[in-house]
């Protein structure tokens, strides 16, 4: 752990390219008034990407699911207390955020749909739109599946208020689905490797669709598609490591050579700003407070040379030369902005996948097919030196070298979206959340179904133990 200085002169970023994912209106299609147009199927796909950008699901949602519901990242206990008690797993299917990324995510899922289903646009621009379409359903589709198994499957947009009851199918059928359209739009071709024109910075590439495929193969331990995709990506040279761990987060590098996929944001206005400044700031550093910490005992576990635990700091110094401590926990500095556009509304964009994720997907699924293998150690090897610190010892039994690899995880990408879904890939979650002090039951594998939902729909059933 490291103390970090706060420049004096705050430095001038320049805006990501934010505005051509705008939400246009396209409420109202009829079957006279298809994406017809180049210019309308694009606003409709970018309507999809608006609905990522919310509070309700990667704007803050997102973090607190994936992040708070683990091990390493915690509520601080002068905070708000329903998040205290999602922190300890004391919480039921009325925790307010459950129900916000749920109706976010089928918000997301029928905009997809009713620009996969009306766009008769021919050509390129045609088949990418409906490609991107498909992405972020699948996308959401994934997010949906690992957080509350079973949920409906809508492949279609609504027709009214008569088709809203739809039951849930099991998450093997939502897996399939999402397998299939992700297969289909990478084989096809709809989704370029890069885009020429800047204003599209941010749409999914065949990159983004390989990675999301590659996870959701690991997740369902098909070793050998993960690590297939997973080398695509790293041969397709798309892609590279920046050459150091604080460039990742460097504003100025945002869609970067290691940025994959992002959800994008920036100040070029208020409302386009993201909240991770915010949520893991000191009191001092931004108006209000952010509620979210580091535990301290993973804070320990990092080597001394290892720059990555620099971003994490007990103090800061200001201009005036004043030593502020901390309150309570540890922060970090991975979402600093120095210059936000307002309370609760930074630069930052919210990193989906970035190339050291690739790289450890192909150690952790090499390893389980043929254990420890030399293109396995040069995976996590190459992430480690950068780190500072020195190679992976050598002779790990297949066993040692997954534990290594989950652990190089949660240092290389801590408070970035990935912890809780890690332990349950790899059957740690338990035993990790009680390791620090969290009391922990099958039934916290899932989230239950938001009661909201469980009111309006009743075609819908409880995970068991809510």
């Amino acid at each position: 752990m490291k103390y970090i200085l706060i420049p004096i002169v705050a430095f001038v970023l320049l805006a990501s390219c934010e505005s051509n994912l705008e939400e246009e209106p396209f409420s109202f299609i009829t079957n006279e008034n298809f994406f017809n147009t180049e210019e309308d199927a694009i606003s409709g796909v970018n309507a999809v990407y608006e609905n990522l950008r919310t509070g309700g699901f990667y704007g803050s949602t997102y973090v607190t699911l994936s992040e708070l519901g683990a091990d390493i990242i915690e509520y601080r206990d002068d905070g708000d207390a329903e998040f205290i008690g999602f922190d300890k797993n004391q919480f039921g299917s009325a925790f307010g955020p459950l129900n916000s990324f749920w109706t976010q995510a089928y918000s997301t899922i029928n905009r997809a749909n009713t620009v996969i289903v009306n766009t008769t646009l021919d050509g390129d621009i045609g088949d990418r739109v409906i490609a991107e379409a498909t992405f972020l359903r699948a996308l959401t589709y994934f997010n949906l599946v690992r957080a509350f198994g079973d949920v409906p499957l809508v492949l279609t947009p609504p027709e009214g208020i008569d088709n809203l009851a739809i039951p849930r199918v099991e998450a093997s059928q939502i897996y399939d689905q999402i397998i299939t359209d992700l297969n289909q739009i990478i084989g096809e071709g709809g989704l370029p490797e890069t885009y020429g024109n800047s204003s599209d910075i941010g749409r999914a590439t065949l990159g983004a669709a390989q990675a999301l495929l590659a996870e959701i193969h690991l997740t369902l331990g098909n070793y050998s598609e993960a690590r297939d995709l997973a080398q695509q990506i790293i041969s397709s040279g798309s892609y590279q490591l920046f050459d150091t761990y604080n460039d990742v987060f460097n504003l100025a590098n945002e869609n970067g050579i290691e940025h994959i996929f992002s959800i994008q944001y920036s100040c070029v206005e208020p409302q386009f700003g993201s909240s991770y400044a915010q949520s893991f700031a000191v009191d001092f550093l931004y108006p209000g407070f952010g509620g979210l910490m580091v535990n301290e005992d993973f804070v320990a576990s990092f080597d001394a040379n290892d720059v990555r635990s620099d971003l994490i700091y007990t103090e800061k110094i200001t201009e005036s030369g004043d030593t502020l401590q901390v309150k309570q926990k540890p922060r970090h500095d991975k979402f600093l902005d120095l210059s936000p556009c307002g309370n609760n509304a930074a630069n930052n964009n919210w990193i989906v996948y970035r190339f050291a994720d690739i790289l450890l997907f192909f150690a952790e699924a090499e390893n389980e097919l043929s254990g420890p293998t030399g293109a396995a150690y040069n995976a996590i090897n190459q992430i480690r030196e950068r780190a500072g610190i020195a190679p992976l010892a050598q002779g790990l039994s297949k066993d040692a070298f997954q534990e290594a690899v989950l652990q190089e995880r949660a240092w290389e990408l801590y408070s970035e979206g990935h912890r809780r879904w890690d332990l349950l890939r790899t059957g740690r979650y338990i035993e990790q959340m009680e390791s620090v002090g969290i009391p922990t039951e099958n039934r916290y594998l899932l989230f239950p179904i938001p009661l909201a939902e469980l009111d309006a729909n009743k075609e819908l059933t409880q995970n068991q133990g809510y």
